[in-house]
């Protein structure tokens, strides 16, 4: 809803909402079936001869062999009886709230308030499964000899609110703008949740957890991050056919250390709308050529909230003395130097209309450094954590995307367009955490694209005529001397008993 309160303000409003319901067997935090099923060896016959399922597949003699190969209870059990419930609820309420000062002529004074509320509750259930037809019961009752229940729910409120003043003017050929705005935006996190074992009646679900008669556990979580944004931009254009747009930009993010939380990114774009010009003028098929040139750089905060703070953990529970004590102990290893990622990108674009807009073509060459990559990195264990999270080094992306817009038909009651997308990325690790040394434990290399896999070279079976080796580069084979010379000599391959090498 949008209207006008007087010749000055106006104001208005949207809400949006959703409502979902889902069972997600993926996600139970206790246990998944579909894992037991997927990892169930399939050599073996899940039903007998007369279609009923086998309880214990696994140990039926397989190929007339004396060897079993388990006795894991068979997972379409599970399936079958229901065992397993694992329900979302979801409810999400988001919109936004405006108003805006038309101040004087060209100018105007706008704030926005964009709240986003979510509550979501996870039920989850782990029932025992016992029947006459499985009187073992359910994997996870075979397992833990009890049924559970489980319940959490998610609180989320997050908020936004711009400031942006506007200023427009135009003298002649020449229109200048600028754009002032400062934004705040909050996010508060609660979740809350209660586990219980040992429920007196599996048809209770989760829904009496007063009925476990088994232990229970209790967790609660509060997480808060916020952001401060402030930016300016500043345009100017000439006849609609010189562009040029300048741009600062401040953020500051709670979620980095006191003294690291403030990053700058400015940047700069500049357009020549070629169409426009007396030389191209009387193309009548043209209808828009524009070139664009742009750099600026962007900012990423992408980490947990206090992931820069040493907050608690436990408790841990240890015997002093002859008692029992309850302790606490360090979330992990915290990088109190974490600042921003930043991506620093140079882009070379253009757009093409021709044909009354039948057809229209828009092309970008980019070339993107992301310096101070936010990633986790293996650290020694010496330090009693597995990884932990640092700006890891610079990679560059270089690519080009391509889009094509088709009028194919173009008549007064149907129309139909075709689009064709076409995109391309090369991406390089220049430097690591320790410059340009390899992190092998990450599977990071110089010069190599992020995410490499990395695996041994892979050898055929070693004959009289020699062995194939299986390289990235292709098979390349070796006769038996030239494959020691290569690698026999490097490990002191010998055969047992005499040092003569192989030949």
């Amino acid at each position: 809803m949008d209207g006008k309160i007087s010749k000055v303000f106006e104001a208005g409003f949207s809400v949006n909402m959703a409502y979902t319901v889902q069972d997600d067997f993926s996600t139970n935090t206790t246990y998944c079936p579909y894992e037991n099923a997927f990892t169930f060896n399939p050599f073996i016959a899940p039903y007998d001869e007369n279609g009923h399922i086998i309880n214990n597949p696994g140990s039926k003699i397989p190929f007339e062999s004396s060897h079993q190969f388990t006795s894991t209870i068979s997972p379409l059990n599970d399936f079958e009886d229901e065992n397993y419930t694992n329900q979302i609820r979801k409810y999400h309420v988001f919109g936004n709230v405006y108003m805006r000062a038309n101040i004087m002529d060209g100018m105007k004074f706008t704030t926005t308030f964009s709240p986003n509320f979510y509550h979501g509750r996870q039920g989850m259930f782990n029932s025992t499964g016992v029947n006459d037809r499985n009187p073992l019961g359910s994997n996870y009752y075979q397992i833990n000899g009890t049924n559970s229940a489980e319940v959490q729910t998610t609180d989320r409120l997050d908020w936004t609110w711009d400031n942006q003043i506007d200023y427009n003017r135009t003298i002649g050929d020449h229109t200048f703008g600028a754009m002032g705005l400062f934004s705040m935006y909050k996010s508060d996190k609660e979740v809350y949740g209660l586990k219980g074992f040992g429920v007196s009646d599996d048809m209770l679900s989760f829904h009496a957890m007063n009925k476990a008669s088994g232990d229970k556990e209790i967790s609660s979580s509060y997480t808060e991050s916020t952001l401060v944004s402030g930016a300016l931009r500043l345009n100017y254009s000439y006849k609609s056919r010189y562009m040029a747009t300048a741009t600062v930009r401040a953020d500051g993010s709670s979620r980095f250390a006191e003294g690291n939380r403030w990053g700058w990114f400015p940047s700069v774009a500049l357009a020549w709308r070629m169409s426009e010009e007396s030389f191209l003028k009387d193309y009548e098929w043209l209808d828009n050529l524009k070139l664009r040139l742009s750099y600026g750089v962007t900012g990423n905060n992408n980490v947990s909230d206090y992931v820069t703070m040493s907050t608690a953990s436990g408790p841990s529970y240890v015997v002093l003395d002859g008692s029992e004590v309850q302790g606490y102990y360090p979330n992990g290893l915290v990088n109190a130097a974490l600042i921003w990622e930043k991506v620093k990108e140079f882009d070379f674009g253009l757009d093409l209309a021709v044909l009354n807009n039948r057809v229209n073509l828009t092309a970008d060459v980019y070339r993107r450094l992301s310096d101070g990559q936010i990633m986790d990195r293996i650290v020694p264990l010496e330090t009693g954590e597995s990884k932990a999270t640092f700006n890891v080094g610079s990679v560059r992306n270089v690519g080009i995307e391509l889009g094509m817009q088709f009028g194919v038909i173009r008549a007064k009651d149907f129309s139909w367009d075709l689009n064709v997308n076409y995109s391309r990325n090369w991406n390089k690790v220049l430097e690591l955490s320790n410059g340009k040394v390899d992190e092998v434990a990450s599977s990071r290399f110089i010069g190599e694209p992020l995410n490499v896999l990395r695996d041994y070279t892979h050898t055929d079976v070693i004959t009289d005529k020699g062995v194939t080796m299986r390289t990235k580069d292709g098979n390349i084979h070796y006769t038996l001397q030239e494959f020691y010379e290569k690698y026999g000599s490097k490990y002191k391959w010998y055969e047992a008993g005499s040092r003569k090498r192989l030949e």
